[in-house]
């Protein structure tokens, strides 16, 4: 009987032991449980911050077979690694338009507080329209920047303004092609006014053309807010598409006959150095010529393009003439401001040089 109650008493007390065993185990196990479900809640409110979108729809002006149109250009920025997203249905895109894009994010990263460059993602859609299009061209880069920043920003942007315009690191923006008839396609789709790189203003009934040298002046025309930021410089370096301009006096008309039925011309050269070829050996450089009159009036002549095959060097000096036929009555009297520029699709190193001359 002793040894009866003494094997009870021994069970008693290794079932309380258990049980204040196992009451341990449980308080550890809430404590546990408790510190996963907070990580687990932290985890959870970062991955709804990571899975917020900015979204943004602007338009952008394409000029193809001597035509104006406008397309949508629909924009988001979204939590990544720094990349930019081309949506490519139904859509070739060249080159220059791919390093247009990446200047566009570059200067839009400027102008946010997200980390453009480096925690978020940008995707860039160019509306075909059901059709198969090749974009070529930087020449709707300061349209991308603004919707870009209207999406980073989750700022609305006027979409009664249209743009078009290159867009350099240092936030200039440069000359583009199809001035007139893209200005046209903006006024028979109802846009109030289209925005075009300074010295490149054209007139067209129904809508304002507007010129802007910099993505801030842009920003502004749009609703953006602009504050002032520091820009990188925009530097040539050794090897970069360069030329050296020489603009030889008007000559008159009885010393070279039958070239322009007019009295008097200029006769224009430069020379372009660090031609690059693409993959295919080719190159293609749009190459404009802007007059700026001793009056004040800006006369763009040429919208040309200079295109050379891979039977050149990579790096080749090239002449190139144009004869310059004046409006009007003949040349002014005074000193004339040329302003030429080259845009360079392969290596994006465009380049504008001003050179003056004076008729007396």
């Amino acid at each position: 009987m002793k040894s009866s109650a003494k094997i009870v008493i021994g069970l008693l007390v290794l079932v309380s032991l258990g049980l204040a065993g196992f009451s341990g185990v449980m308080y550890m196990d809430a404590e546990q449980y408790k510190s996963d479900y907070q990580s687990l809640s932290e985890d959870y409110e970062s991955l709804l911050d990571k899975t917020e979108t900015f979204d943004s729809s602007y338009h952008y002006l394409t000029y193809l077979e001597d035509s104006g149109f406008v397309r949508d250009l629909d924009v988001s920025v979204a939590p990544g690694d720094g990349s930019i997203n081309l949506e490519i249905n139904n859509t070739a895109f060249e080159v220059d338009t791919q390093a247009s894009s990446q200047n566009a994010r570059d200067v839009a990263d400027l102008h946010t507080d997200l980390d453009l460059k480096s925690d978020y993602d940008v995707y860039l859609d160019f509306d075909p329209e059901d059709e198969v299009i090749t974009l070529g061209g930087p020449s709707a880069g300061a349209a991308q920047t603004l919707a870009i920043i209207s999406a980073a920003n989750e700022q609305p942007i006027n979409n009664d303004v249209a743009i078009t315009g290159t867009i350099e690191i240092d936030g200039s923006i440069g000359a583009v092609s199809g001035i007139e008839e893209k200005a046209e396609a903006a006024q028979e789709l109802g846009f109030e006014t289209v925005l075009v790189p300074e010295g490149q203003s054209v007139y067209v009934p129904g809508i304002d053309v507007v010129e802007v040298g910099h993505i801030e002046e842009a920003m502004e025309f749009v609703g953006l807010d602009a504050e002032d930021v520091e820009y990188p410089e925009l530097e040539l370096e050794v090897g970069d598409v360069s030329f050296v301009t020489e603009v030889w006096g008007y000559q008159d008309y009885e010393s070279h006959p039958g070239i322009y039925d007019s009295d008097e011309w200029v006769e224009l050269y430069f020379e372009i150095e660090g031609f690059e070829l693409d993959e295919e050996g080719y190159a293609e450089y749009e190459q404009y010529v802007t007059i700026v009159w001793p009056d004040g009036t800006v006369d763009p002549f040429y919208d040309d393009y200079l295109m050379f095959d891979g039977e050149l060097e990579e790096v080749q000096t090239i002449w190139f003439e144009n004869q310059l036929e004046p409006p009007g009555d003949g040349w002014m009297d005074g000193e004339h401001e040329v302003i030429i520029e080259v845009i360079d699709p392969v290596g994006d190193k465009d380049v504008t040089f001003t050179e003056t001359f004076t008729v007396e």
